[in-house]
């Protein structure tokens, strides 16, 4: 039986009739990509390398394939290759730092984004040159990544400084408070001007949310409170919450049932496995000592818990669950009566997505001290291509919501 033909052959006889113009490489080499064809797309690029390597795009074409099949330490090499030819080039800059990291190379990335960044300190060139904001973008990360929190600190607040409205900044650095409390740090407020909290960041300080999805958490991220909750960054499902809850999160942060792992995205999660709670940390993996950092996440879990089981007994929050595309009518009660057990005044924000048999609407009450309302799901399908959040109806929602809780209250 004839063998099949190998990723080279096939390439070469595609490449039988393209013409000896780069761009024609390009175009067919991308056609692969997206079909999905990697190991032939592989075979092409390292011959179009070898055939154009002045070509800019194509070398660094090459070193994306390596990114896709998340060969790091390949990448690594190729972009290597890429700065050799073109050593000014930032996108090969910023490329080979990121594949440094992702190829558990921390210092290495670090000394170069160093040499990058160093002759251009004291100028704004993040406000003129994105190019160099994205490098300052990620040596900030880096050290937050690399668990330097004061280090991170001193290099968001100068990107705040150039560019206090951009939103990789501010998420950057309202991700930073995020790690530096898992970390036990502190991180001073952002030096701008006049240092003025966002104007709904009160509004969503008044609501705790109970997982579902990760939505919330980036709402009340996108309009400037970061939360310190247990479940803010949780995927959980309405049944779980209940169990948790009916067992006051008896187990959370010990270690027998907690797992930690690293993610595709080389972040690392946790997981709860009596409840199922499925946490971001925000901690990129960079080669930092694993067994100390489960020990500080378990200990942030067990400080999360006791925080929430305060807040359930306070009675003074508005409890929001964000419900998941399996959540059921039924689910919602259950949810509830387990939040009334801690305090009667308790209140539950039940906010379903929106579906063809059920239309984004405003609040609604559902029955005494629960509340539900209805908006489009901000997670991009396929799942794991990112979000686009209704932020206006997320406001609209809780601005509503917040209104009722406050007459209900008045009314008693």
């Amino acid at each position: 039986m004839k063998p099949p033909p190998t990723p080279d052959a096939i390439w070469a006889s595609l490449a039988e009739d393209l013409p000896s113009d780069p761009a024609a490489y390009l175009q067919k080499l991308a056609g692969l990509v997206e079909g999905g064809e990697l190991e032939t797309a592989e075979a092409g690029y390292r011959a179009a390398a070898a055939r154009f390597p002045g070509n800019v795009a194509i070398v660094s074409r090459y070193a994306r394939v390596a990114e896709r099949r998340r060969d790091w330490p390949e990448a690594v090499i190729r972009w290597q290759a890429v700065r050799g030819r073109h050593p000014n080039n930032r996108i090969a800059q910023q490329a080979l730092a990121a594949a440094l990291v992702r190829a558990g190379e921390a210092d290495t990335a670090e000394a170069l984004l160093a040499e990058l960044l160093t002759p251009l300190a004291g100028g704004d060139l993040a406000a003129t040159d994105p190019a160099v904001r994205r490098l300052m973008i990620d040596h900030a990360r880096l050290a937050a990544n690399r668990g330097d929190v004061a280090v991170a600190q001193r290099r968001w607040q100068d990107l705040l400084r150039q560019v206090p409205d951009d939103a990789a900044v501010l998420n950057g650095w309202r991700e930073l408070q995020t790690q530096a409390d898992t970390m036990a740090a502190d991180v001073a407020a952002p030096l701008l001007e006049g240092n003025e909290p966002a104007p709904f960041a009160a509004l969503m300080a008044r609501f705790e949310g109970l997982g579902g999805t990760c939505e919330f958490g980036l709402v009340q991220r996108h309009f400037g409170f970061e939360a310190l909750g247990l479940l803010r960054w949780v995927s959980l499902s309405a049944a779980n919450l209940c169990l948790a809850l009916e067992d006051r999160f008896a187990g959370v942060g010990e270690a027998k049932f907690t797992r930690m792992r690293v993610s595709d995205a080389h972040e690392f999660n946790t997981t709860d496995t009596r409840y199922g709670m499925g946490m971001h940390t925000f901690i990129k993996d960079t080669g930092q000592d694993r067994e100390k950092l489960f020990v500080q996440l378990q200990r942030r879990l067990r400080f999360l818990r006791d925080k929430l089981l305060e807040d359930l007994a306070a009675g003074e929050k508005i409890f929001l669950y964000r419900c998941r595309r399996d959540t059921k009518p039924d689910d919602i009660m259950p949810v509830a009566e387990a939040l009334h057990a801690y305090n009667p005044a308790n209140v539950l924000l039940a906010v379903k997505m929106a579906s063809e048999e059920e239309p984004a609407h405003a609040v609604r009450p559902l029955a005494r001290g629960v509340f539900c309302a209805s908006i489009r799901d901000g997670r991009k399908q396929p799942y794991r291509t990112g979000w686009d959040v209704d932020f206006d109806s997320w406001l609209e929602t809780c601005q509503q919501a917040a209104a009722m809780f406050d007459g209900a209250r008045g009314a008693a």
